[in-house]
């Protein structure tokens, strides 16, 4: 489950009446009887994620970590942060003289270990004041020392974070509470990232303080102004030089969270004040900036945490101008499964420190597509972590989510500032996170005394919940204006208390017979004081060894109840902690425990919604899966068959002792069997088949392989059908076994493998492939059964490559086997009469390769590839399919390139396709082809991501060629939106128009990167290039474009090339990216006619993108479609043979244009005109297609005809029938061909 539940219970209001909570006789009578009801109360519930990866930290014995000794020994030192043996509390819930003491024994025990390292040759890089730890640069005598120290609790890595890289105000319902006069104005947001542009006009006069805090090391160079590692004052918060990737991404956040323009363009608290903090540094080491180049800014966790103790010193400051509501962190790095507290105590300590007086540090979850998993810092249970949703309120593809995620908020196309005064539009988490930043500045406005835990369970309760298909996980996206709706508070009563708890677990999973901890905050937020203040904790049955510490106000034990307190007297603005601490009962297997506290007075309490609180935890258990696929379900007897038995553990712990168990039908013979794997598995015996695993891990995953025969006998033995079930099991149970078992039932009957095989989705028939009537309802069955030199016919429909969960599943194309799409499932032809067109019509008769497998409509459980066209030859062909939703969001490769399509030394060719929608986690989210060469014939790469580079495709030693192929509205959240071009590869583009595609780096069009021992680079021919962003083309030094023909926009070297607007009949901005839109004929008057070079054209291109002719006038037309462009008929007649048409106008521009269609006349039809105009008018006939009629009056363009014209017709006798008859009529105006009503014709 999500943090929906872990925060549901904290939710629910138990409904009293208040003079129970006056009468403490009352009270222990309905405590004993809750104690009965709940005392041990546990849900169970599915565990659908997995355990924390190994520890980079030595803890008790200082065991030694390989990631730490790697550093000293590939460099000489380590970074690392020293967790030191003294007792911490959150210093908001101290008293004056508390925090005194503890402050002084940090420094104190910081001060003893530096001294005894003082031979060691260690840098202090950060000595912090408020958490007992300090950061280091050590060598290995350094650590060895460290380990010795008694007063050393733990030593951990300094790890390095990356930045997690429309308006969306109204989504989240800010501009609502604008309109109430909640803006967040009086508060303050701090931005812990990579700069600010302080003068940016969407920031003027916001930002109240800065500093910065940014490292030299081996590998880094400080971003601070002064060049040293600390700056704080104005300057120091600047952002970093622009030439370093990710310096614009502060600029930006700030922005979402706080900038304002006009209330039609603002941030979400457009009236806080911002204080930038910069603790990133820039890196020039290849391997650390990886998928990105050098230089790149990454920042450690010492850093970040210098900039938390800033914020905390700035609150701590009673001179400082503004109250400090939220910390807003875009940035992240290693993904856990559970809570990482233990992982970074350090971090927990200053994040509580900052909660426990109402600051909330608030991270992005991280980019990397993880469902089951979130980045550090977000994974720490006390960090308010933020997923990312698109456009549709779902959540986004690359957004890590897991059970534990607390809120999601807008994170896709979002606009904002970028430095320079400008504005741009960003993808990713880091996005997300400023709106619930910003969020929470308007609702400290709203509500100045609420806490951190209760600002969070408002925003969960009023957000709207958005499903996460896997794992059935529900996570709250803001929804601002519902949470102050519900919310704001009502002026306290003069003199009335108001008494507020709020109860955590700070280990939110703990296995049996482990530590559970749970934290317990009380305060009095209202005006009066409470009397008799008594706190009941009731702790589960399933929580043993309990004990308990006090912070704050004095509190006493009340009764012989160990979870019964006396607080006493509680003044407003009094705080409180209990900490209580526990072991889980070693025999529990699964489930949730959930505890609850209450908090009463004797006193008339203004509120009673805030006086119970309740925190849960959940036991880890296994969860194994099992899938069982076939790649058909029809088959004759005699068919070889693969049966695959896919399985994993998608629990939270280990599973122990498996056992897999297959069952073959009995009428398979030949049985072999194989693994992909790197698990132990040991076959026990055979029919059934029967394999054991020592152990599993959680997300540990396996394949078997299992392949045979059908017998062919069956027939005979009037056997119709045959199923086969897989199965797995441990010895250590788990929660749900419902998905422990799979099978796959076979129909026995002979099927199409050669000539033409037909697939209909809704066929009725025997699903043989015979007809249309028996047609296979799976494409992927025919292509299995499919021989070399078959043509597969598809109906139009949607299909998905599988009928599994499984995501490894595409569509693999076969040499020797052409597929056609475009049927409507009545065809006779694949080829037509007359105009020699198909008979099929693929534009009218949509047919969607689709990998939603799940037929969810959500992509997260996409197949990683739609089509795979891997050592396939040219003779495999696809053909007149749109290519839609694959998602290639995996961890490894290739799983993580070509949503799309996935090539791997394949040639396919591919016609009339059309790639939308796709996504890739790494490269080439519309294709990747991998030391391959496809031919790709009229085809559109529109819609498609990637999170790294190749929005539409991405090639890596491969040298495809496009004809005619459109590539717009992709985008690359680094390089090449429309394509990339990797280690030697060398594209061929032909007639190809890219427009409309985004980068967030270089390379708007093309990003070309070749290697000294592989050159690369493309040729572009008769193409247009236009309005890409941030450039066209950009080739590094071991690759060259070569262009000839073409509109580029900006300078290219070449031949005849253009840079003039190519006058699109419907543009868009790259800034729309993803996007399918656009129109990409070309307007009349277009630079782009007639201005291509013949010789240039392949052999194989006779027509268009719409199949017309491809050369009108003589001179070939740059890009996909030849030209002009018209608009629909404004007017059409029937014409006879040698029958005038007479044009009448009383008003209309001077140019009129006649359009025979293709085919109507030809070279000996006979055009004229005659007038009986006093004014000049001449006639132009394109032979093919138009005859244009300009009036003149000396060297004046005149605006009307004043006097009819006609216009003659005359066939040669042997002219065919065909289109004869028809004309249409248009008008020039404003510079392109347009509808005017005003036109009239006679015949």
């Amino acid at each position: 489950m999500t943090n929906y539940f872990k925060h549901f219970y904290n939710s629910q209001t138990t409904v009293v009446n208040t003079c129970w909570y006056n009468s403490l006789v009352s009270r222990f009578i309905f405590l004993l009887i809750l104690i009965v009801i709940i005392g041990f109360m546990r849900q169970i519930i599915p565990a659908t994620t997995q355990n924390l990866p190994s520890k980079s930290f030595y803890q008790a014995d200082h065991v030694l970590d390989d990631t730490i000794l790697k550093q000293i020994e590939e460099h000489g030192q380590a970074r690392v942060i020293v967790e030191l043996d003294v007792a911490f509390q959150p210093e908001g819930y101290m008293s004056k003289r508390a925090v005194t003491d503890q402050r002084e024994k940090i420094a104190q025990t910081q001060h003893d270990v530096l001294k005894m390292l003082d031979s060691t040759q260690a840098t202090v890089k950060r000595n912090f004041k408020y958490i007992p730890s300090l950061a280091l640069t050590v060598t290995k005598e350094g650590l060895d020392a460290l380990r010795q120290m008694p007063q050393v609790k733990s030593i951990h890595e300094d790890k390095l974070l990356h930045l997690n890289l429309k308006e969306s105000i109204p989504i989240i319902g800010a501009d609502k509470t604008w309109n109430s006069g909640f803006t967040g104005k009086g508060q303050a947001v701090a931005i812990l990232d990579t700069g600010i542009d302080t003068s940016h006009p969407f920031l003027g006069g916001r930002v109240i303080a800065e500093a910065c805090f940014s490292s030299n090391e081996l590998y880094a160079q400080t971003l601070c102004p002064n060049g040293e590692e600390t700056q704080i004052g104005t300057g120091a918060g600047t952002n970093c030089d622009l030439s370093i990737g990710g310096c614009t991404h502060g600029t930006h956040v700030a922005g979402i969270a706080a900038g304002y323009q006009s209330d039609n363009f603002a941030g979400v608290a457009k009236d806080s004040k911002v204080i930038s903090i910069q603790v990133f540094s820039g890196i020039y080491d290849t391997s650390l900036c990886y998928p990105d180049t050098v230089p790149c800014a990454l920042t450690s966790f010492s850093d970040v945490i210098a900039g938390l103790e800033h914020v905390l010193s700035l609150h701590n400051n009673p001179s400082f101008s503004a109250p400090i509501a939220s910390i807003n962190m875009s940035l992240g790095g290693d993904g856990y499964t559970i809570p990482c507290d233990e992982e970074y105590p350090f971090f927990v300590e200053i994040v509580e420190n900052l909660k426990s007086v109402g600051i909330a540090t608030i991270a992005s979850s991280g980019n990397d597509s993880w469902i089951n998993a979130l980045g550090a810092p977000a994974c720490i249970s006390s960090v308010i972590s933020v997923g990312a949703t698109d456009d549709y309120d779902e959540v986004a593809s690359f957004s890590n989510r897991a059970y534990f995620l607390d809120l999601l908020a807008p994170g896709v196309s979002i606009d904002s500032s970028v430095p320079g005064g400008t504005y741009g539009s960003k993808n990713g988490t880091s996005m997300a996170a400023p709106h619930v930043a910003g969020a929470w500045a308007v609702m400290r406005q709203a509500n100045p005394s609420a806490s951190v835990d209760k600002i969070l369970n408002q925003f969960i309760v009023t957000g709207k919940p958005v499903i996460e298909p896997i794992g059935d996980v529900t996570t709250s996206r803001i929804q601002l204006d519902k949470a102050i709706e519900k919310y704001i508070p009502t002026p306290t009563p003069t003199s009335m208390p108001n008494l507020s708890i709020v109860k955590k677990a700070v280990q939110t999973v703990v296995p049996p017979g482990g530590e559970v901890e749970y934290k317990i905050t009380f305060e009095n937020i209202g005006s009066g004081i409470a009397e008799e203040v008594v706190i009941t904790d009731i702790i589960s049955s399933d929580i043993t060894n309990v004990e308990y510490t006090f912070d704050g106000v004095n509190i006493t034990n009340k009764s012989t109840s160990q979870y019964v307190w006396q607080v006493g007297q509680m003044k407003p603005l009094d705080r409180g902690m209990i900490t209580i601490i526990g072991i889980v009962d070693s025999d529990l297997s699964s489930g949730n425990i959930i505890n609850t506290v209450m908090i009463g007075t004797t006193s008339n309490d203004y509120a009673l919604d805030n006086n119970t609180s309740s925190a849960q935890i959940r036991i880890p258990s296994p969860d194994l899966e099992i899938i069982m696929t076939a790649p058909y379900l029809t088959a004759p007897p005699g068919s070889p068959i693969t049966y695959t038995l896919e399985f994993q553990n998608i629990g939270l712990a280990t599973a122990e002792n498996i056992t897999i168990y297959s069952a073959i039908s009995e009428y398979i013979t030949n049985i072999n069997y194989y693994y992909d794997s790197e698990l132990d598995i040991q076959n026990m015996s055979i029919q059934p088949y029967v394999w054991q695993i020592p152990s599993m891990k959680p997300r540990d995953k396996g394949i078997i392989f299992m392949t045979g025969v059908i017998k062919a006998d069956t027939g005979t033995l009037n056997v119709e059908s045959l199923t086969s079930v897989a199965k797995i099991n441990n010895s250590n149970g788990e929660e749900d076994s419902t998905n422990n078992q799979s099978s796959v039932t076979i129909a026995l009957r002979e099927v199409a493998t050669s000539g033409v095989i037909f697939v209909k989705s809704d066929a009725g028939g025997y699903g043989t492939g015979f007809s249309w009537k028996n047609a296979y309802t799976e494409l992927y069955e025919a292509l299995f059964h499919a021989t070399r030199g078959a043509e597969i016919w598809v109906a139009q429909g949607t299909y998905m490559p599988t009928n599994s969960a499984s995501r490894n599943k595409s569509f693999r194309l076969k040499s020797g086997v052409a597929v056609y799409g475009g049927f409507n499932g009545t065809e006779s032809n694949l080829i037509g009469t007359g105009n020699n067109f198909d008979e099929r019509d693929w534009r009218n008769n949509p047919t969607i390769l689709s990998g939603d497998i799940n037929k969810e409509n959500a992509i997260s459980d996409n197949s990683y590839h739609v089509v795979n066209g891997s050592n396939a030859d040219s003779t495999a062909i696809l053909d007149g399919f749109i290519i839609h939703g694959g998602n290639a969001s995996g961890e490894t490769f290739p799983s993580n390139v070509g949503g799309g399509m996935y090539s791997d030394k394949g040639n396919p060719t591919l016609n009339n396709i059309t790639f939308s929608n796709n996504h890739a986690r790494l490269n080439g989210g519309g294709m990747y082809n991998r030391q391959s060469n496809p031919i790709l014939n009229r085809v559109i790469l529109s819609g498609n991501i990637s999170d790294n580079n190749g929005g539409g495709m991405c090639n890596w030693q491969s040298n495809p060629i496009l004809n005619q192929v459109i590539i717009s509205g992709n985008k690359a959240d680094n390089y090449g939106g429309a394509m990339c071009n990797y280690h030697g590869s060398h594209p061929i583009l032909n007639h190809v128009t890219i427009s409309g595609n985004l980068a967030q780096r270089d390379g708007g069009a093309m990003y070309n990167k070749g290697v000294d021992w592989s050159v690369g680079g493309l040729t572009i021919n008769n193409s247009i290039l236009w309005d890409n962003s941030p450039n066209d083309i950009f080739d590094d030094i071991h690759s060259t474009t070569t262009v000839h023909y073409a509109i580029v926009q900006g300078d290219l070297d070449g031949t005849n090339n253009l840079k003039t607007n190519p006058r699109f009949v419907e543009p868009i901005s790259p800034h729309d990216a993803p996007t399918i839109n656009g129109d990409f004929h070309i307007k009349h008057g277009s630079m782009a006619i007639n201005h291509g070079n013949n010789n240039l054209i392949p052999v194989e291109i006779d027509t268009d993108m719409d199949n017309d002719i491809r050369i009108l006038n003589g001179t070939v037309d740059m890009g996909a479609y030849e030209s002009p462009y018209l608009p629909p008929e404004i007017g059409s007649a029937m014409l006879m043979p040698d029958t005038n048409i007479v044009l009448m106008s009383d008003d209309y521009e001077n140019s009129v244009m006649v359009e025979f269609p293709v085919g109507s006349i030809d070279a000996d039809t006979n055009v004229t005109y005659s007038h009986q105009s006093s004014q000049d008018i001449s006639g132009m006939v394109s032979i093919g297609r138009f005859f244009e009629l300009t009036a003149t009056q000396g060297n004046t363009t005149i605006t009307h005809f004043n006097k009819p014209v006609t216009i003659t017709v005359s066939y040669p006798t042997d002219m065919p029938s065909i289109n004869k008859n028809r004309f249409y009529l248009y008008r020039f105006s404003n510079g392109a061909w347009t509808k005017d009503g005003k036109i009239s014709f006679l015949v």
